[in-house]
This record gives C-alpha cells, structure tokens and sequence, in this order.
C-alpha cells in the first residue's frame, strides 16, 4: 500500500472479498516507503482488521481530545504489517493500532515518527501556512511524534537481492 488516498478502502474491500472467496485469512499488509495520507482512509480500513475499541486519539491544546473507534466484533485475519523508516503518519497509525490491540504482528525497522496533525491555512497571493494543531496517540496513548512505531520483530530490510522482511513475515504467517 504506497499511500492513504481517497480510494484506500474501497480497494481493500474489494481486495478482501477475493481473499475471503478463497478462505485465505492471513494477510501481509506492506507498509513501507508509505508516507501516510488520509485520516478517514486509515480510520475506515481499520475497521476491517482492529476489534472494537479506539483505533486513534487526536489530542488538542487545552486537553480536548477527538477518538476514532472500531466497531469489529471479531477479527477474522491473521496479520503481519511491515513497516520501514519511511512509514509514516496514516501509517503508524494503522501499525500503531495492530500493535496496541495484538491483532497481528508489527515487522522491519522503527517508523518515521510523524504524530502530528497539521492544518494549511491559505494567506494572500495563493501562498499557505501549515499549522501543528493535534497530535496522533495510538489506542494505549502512545505518543508517536519523533519515536515513531517499533516493531514487535526488527528485521533489516535487504540483504542482497532477498527482501528479508518480505520472507520473515511469510515464516510468521506460515507458523514456521
């Protein structure tokens, strides 16, 4: 998955319900080089693989605070998400979900460590100003701003022409 765009879930869906015909139900979700994207394309994916309970706190000034919850009963995949030092945002914050709720495994090298939500406001003459307005915590309130997710298993990346990741989350879901 290179990004959180507009049209993430809808392609997961769809993607699931081929995998779900042929009873397949571990999945390796690659995150990698993926610098993040939509809030709500993260949020409603999510709701596919994380069970009930919250999948992302926004915290603001003055301790208000925003949750994005799940709705799923029970959780019917097997996953393992690779993640590299270029994950980032909507990323770790799919990652951070996954690994709060131990509903899979998180696999490579820690993330970049982008936790803050931003906001462009438009100036005169068509230039911008980005904002820092919020910050992302995980389910257990971890904050992830400049730590980024670490993985449950550090894997380097390649070795050669192997994608030593690729293959240890194979082994994983394997049970080798």
């Amino acid at each position: 998955m290179s990004q959180f765009n507009p049209h993430t879930y809808e392609n997961v869906v769809s993607a699931l319900g081929k995998l779900d015909k042929e009873n397949i139900s571990s999945i390796i979700i690659d995150l990698r080089d993926n610098p993040g994207g939509l809030l709500g394309e993260v949020v409603n994916m999510s709701n596919l693989f994380i069970p009930e309970g919250p999948i992302v706190h926004i915290k603001y000034r003055e301790d208000v605070e925003q949750t994005y919850y799940s709705k799923l009963k029970k959780p019917k995949y097997k996953l393992v998400v690779l993640v590299n030092e270029n994950s980032a945002s909507a990323s770790e914050i799919f990652a951070g979900a996954v690994q709060d709720t131990k509903v899979g495994t998180i696999l490579g090298v820690p993330t970049y460590g982008k936790g803050t939500v931003q906001q462009i406001i438009p100036l005169v003459k068509g230039d911008g100003m980005k904002l820092t307005i919020a910050e992302y915590q995980t389910p257990n309130r971890r904050n992830i701003h400049n730590k980024g997710i670490q993985p449950d298993i550090i894997v380097k990346s390649k070795d050669g022409d192997t994608d030593q990741q690729l293959q240890k989350a194979i082994e994983i879901l394997s049970g080798i």
